[in-house]
């Protein structure tokens, strides 16, 4: 995950990272975020696994070019909380706040919760945990996509 706060549509947008994952500015309920795409099977399967901190205003981006459908996350291998925002067509339909690391004894035996949804989405996006409900995010809030010139792109999914 990573960081950002004034300037984010101007200087982040769609900027690649040091470790080879490429990032995101959006908005989310009207709140600038710079999330890290997961577009790989291996960063999909990873996500944030292993990551000790998370900036307040970074996040994973999880989207899925196929047919909107149920996705299942876990938490294993996660150290810190994370709150799962699970979207479709740009509009929040879930959120898991707070989802909690799995202990590495529960890890160890891949015994680890599963986390779903009831809706079917095209999008995933990992944030760090709480933030969700300190900024006040809520099912219906809109998802958009910021392009280097603050603009939505044309082709924002």
């Amino acid at each position: 995950m990573v960081v950002l706060s004034v300037g984010l549509a101007n200087t982040m947008a769609f900027a690649k990272v040091s470790k080879g994952l490429s990032k995101v500015g959006a908005l989310i309920g009207g709140h600038p975020f710079v999330l890290e795409v997961a577009n790989t099977p291996e960063t999909l399967q990873k996500g944030l696994m292993g990551r000790s901190s998370l900036e307040p205003n970074a996040g994973m981006l999880f989207q899925f070019f196929d047919a909107p459908q149920f996705r299942y996350f876990w938490m294993k291998g996660c150290l810190i909380p994370l709150d799962i925002l699970f979207v479709n067509d740009r509009r929040i339909v879930h959120i898991e706040h707070l989802a909690q690391p799995c202990l590495p004894e529960v890890s160890r035996l891949n015994a680890c919760p599963v986390i779903t949804t009831r809706h079917t989405v095209d999008t995933v996006i990992e944030i760090a945990g709480g933030r969700a409900r300190k900024i006040g995010l809520q099912s219906g809030d809109v998802l958009q996509w910021l392009a280097p010139s603050g603009q939505l792109p044309s082709s924002s999914r």
